[in-house]
């Protein structure tokens, strides 16, 4: 079983304005949301642990809050919000998931 390329885009419920996304998963992923985890805990984890590693910048177009954007992309990952201290940038988001078979995803 190989990769598995998802291509689509990313609505907000009204229509307003979309992202397009492109993900290269393993067939076999399946994420669940990993509620419950602290910011300290996924420093904790990326300092310890060796993992892969990709970036992509998401630029909204259609002038959506970062709550928006933030839900969206946790609702599309199927990922669960980690819990930031009161100093966090509000435009910015942590997200956890885990797969069917253990691995860890981390989104910042």
């Amino acid at each position: 079983i190989g990769d598995h390329l998802v291509r689509g885009t990313l609505r907000l419920q009204d229509g307003s304005s979309s992202v397009p996304v492109k993900l290269l998963l393993p067939a076999t992923m399946h994420l669940s949301p990993q509620d419950g985890l602290q910011l300290d805990q996924v420093a904790e984890e990326l300092a310890s642990i060796p993992f892969a590693s990709a970036s992509a910048k998401v630029d909204p177009s259609g002038g959506q809050s970062p709550d928006e954007v933030k839900q969206a992309i946790a609702g599309f990952l199927r990922a669960g919000m980690v819990q930031e201290g009161p100093s966090s940038n509000p435009k910015a988001a942590t997200l956890a998931a885990v797969s069917s078979s253990g691995a860890k995803l981390r989104v910042l």
